[in-house]
Formats: C-alpha cells, sequence, structure tokens
C-alpha cells in the first residue's frame, strides 16, 4: 500500500538552454515500513510558457553504489523496486499533485531518483513496459552511473522511446574517481569501457553528466582528457555540465562547489573543442536533491532507516 507522507513545493530559476522556471513538487512515499521520494517538475521558459513536464522516480530504496555528494548516501540499508512499486510512484505523483501532464508538448518519465539502474536493468525495461501501458504520451529519461555497462546494450535494444540517457562522470582515472564513489572498485568500473560501449548506441541522445569538484575534476587537464577520451563519440553525446550540491553528505566529505563563473569557464572550453554542452545548475540550493527529503525525514520522525 502505497501512502504519501509528506509533500513539498518550490520553484527554482536555472542556468539552462531549453528553459527557465522549475516548479517542484515533491512527494515523500511510504511503502509498509520503507520511505522513498518521487517528483514532479514543471519547465517553463522566461515566458512562463509550458516546455515540459517530468516526474521522477526511484528505482530502489537507499543505493548501493554510495557516491559521496548524493544524499542518499545516507540512508542506511538498500532493497530494490518492483516494476510495479515504479508504475505507482507515477501514478500517484500526478494523481496527487493534480499537475496538468497532458497540458504540457513533452511528457517524461525520469528513472534518475534514488538508485542506480544498471543493477536492475530488466526492472527498468518491465516499468518502462507498465507507465507507456497507462501513459502512451510519456518519453523516458534514464540517469546511470554504469557500474554495469551491460546496461547500455539492455537500454539499446529495448525499443522504448527513452529520450535521454544520462551517464554521469566523475573522473577519467578509475583510483580517483573511487575516492567519490568507493563502490566503482567493486565493479572494475572502466570509463573508457562505458565510451566503448556507446559507440553502437543509437537510441536515443546520450548525455555524460559530468559532476563537477571544486580542485577534484575541475581543471582544464582533467577536462582536456575527458575530451580526449570521448572524442570516438564526439557527435553522440552532449555533455551536461553541472555541480554537486551542499547536502549533509557532500558537506561531511568535504566535497568542495565549483561556483557559476568556473562552470562558464568549462562550458565555453567544451564547446571551443567542438562538442555539444548544456549547462544546468541552479544559483540557490533548495534541499531537494535525491535522499534529502527521505533523509530528513527519518531524521525528524525518529523512524528507523530503510533497511532491506
Amino acid at each position: 500500500m502505497i501512502k504519501v507522507i509528506d509533500y513539498k513545493q518550490n520553484l527554482n530559476t536555472y542556468l539552462t538552454e531549453h528553459w527557465k522556471y522549475e516548479k517542484v513538487h515533491r512527494l515523500v512515499l511510504s511503502f509498509c515500513d520503507k520511505v522513498i521520494e518521487c517528483s514532479v517538475f514543471e519547465h517553463l521558459d522566461e515566458k512562463k510558457n509550458k516546455v515540459n513536464a517530468s516526474v521522477e522516480i526511484s528505482s530502489m530504496y537507499g543505493c548501493p553504489v554510495g557516491c559521496k555528494y548524493c544524499a542518499s548516501n545516507l540512508i542506511e540499508g538498500c532493497q530494490f523496486l518492483t516494476p510495479e512499486e515504479m508504475f505507482m510512484q507515477v501514478k500517484t505523483a500526478i494523481e496527487y499533485t493534480g499537475v496538468p501532464i497532458k497540458d504540457y508538448p513533452i511528457v517524461i518519465v525520469s528513472f534518475s531518483g534514488i538508485g542506480e539502474p544498471s543493477l536492475i536493468p530488466d526492472r527498468i525495461i518491465t516499468a518502462a513496459h507498465l507507465i507507456i501501458r497507462q501513459y502512451p504520451e510519456a518519453k523516458f529519461y534514464l540517469a546511470s552511473t554504469c557500474v554495469k555497462p551491460e546496461l547500455i546494450d539492455i537500454l539499446g535494444s529495448s525499443g522504448l522511446p527513452f529520450r535521454s540517457f544520462w551517464v554521469t562522470y566523475i573522473h577519467y582515472d578509475t583510483q580517483k574517481a573511487s575516492q567519490v564513489i568507493p563502490s566503482l572498485r567493486n565493479h572494475q568500473y572502466n570509463f573508457k569501457k562505458i565510451v566503448d560501449r556507446l559507440k553502437s548506441f543509437d537510441l536515443c541522445k546520450v548525455k555524460i553528466n559530468c559532476v563537477f569538484i571544486k580542485d577534484f575534476n575541475d581543471s582544464n587537464k582533467d577536462i582536456e582528457h575527458l575530451l580526449r577520451m570521448l572524442g570516438p563519440i564526439k557527435d553522440k553525446v552532449i555533455i551536461r555540465i553541472t555541480r554537486i550540491n551542499p547536502t549533509a553528505a557532500s558537506c561531511n566529505n568535504r566535497l568542495g562547489i565549483v561556483n557559476s563563473k568556473r562552470l562558464l569557464e568549462i562550458a565555453e572550453l567544451i564547446e571551443g573543442k567542438g562538442f555539444q554542452k548544456h549547462i544546468y545548475f541552479t544559483e540557490t540550493n533548495d534541499n531537494f536533491n535525491c535522499g534529502q527529503l527521505s533523509d530528513q525525514y527519518y531524521r525528524t520522525k525518529n523512524l528507523p532507516p530503510n533497511r532491506a
């Protein structure tokens, strides 16, 4: 039985190429004794015209990947959600918030909330089929660290209407990347293997989601090395320029925030090398990042943490 136990709204102003304002509807949901999050985002241009509506859902209770900048890092335990539970997040979010998704020219369901899709690709595909049966206008986004790059092949052969596939990038050097995402060592992560698999991927746009961290991966040398690695798939990818937010996790791990000026310099460098880029960040922290609300809920309500 799914239950909405908290609901928050906010309006953010972003620097992006496609829209300016984001109306956030964030829900904290309870499945029995487990608590997760899902969201509805309404994106508007500078004249407040509707651009797209996006429903972001979680694929897991907690996340085993353990990115040190993500608030999900603080949620104890992990359990994979079923395809039916993923579908129910979409249905509940749309019905509870009352957002008129059919009034938007583009409707997106995004597998980019708490969880790592590359660990459960079959469940993601099944959930997508359930969702599109109920909401045939939906297109899909998926965000992944690709700890298991086989996801790329499974997604590519799915035939589903995926509009964008985001591959999170932290650093080209596996050892250094593992300083921020320790589980990468266990999965023998290698970004070059991901690039090699993307050479034959033609299902949808690929965004390399570069999460920039101050004095870790934001130097010109770091960026030029990344661009050399992406050279063989230059025409396939869009480089998404973003940064970590000051979550409890990122602050505890002393991960520095890259300022707006530096992000724009990075964007100019990337564009100067002939790559497509997508700038995506807000000037303010709304405390609505993945895992923040569910983690806060456990802390303030004195509930036991999510456990498998």
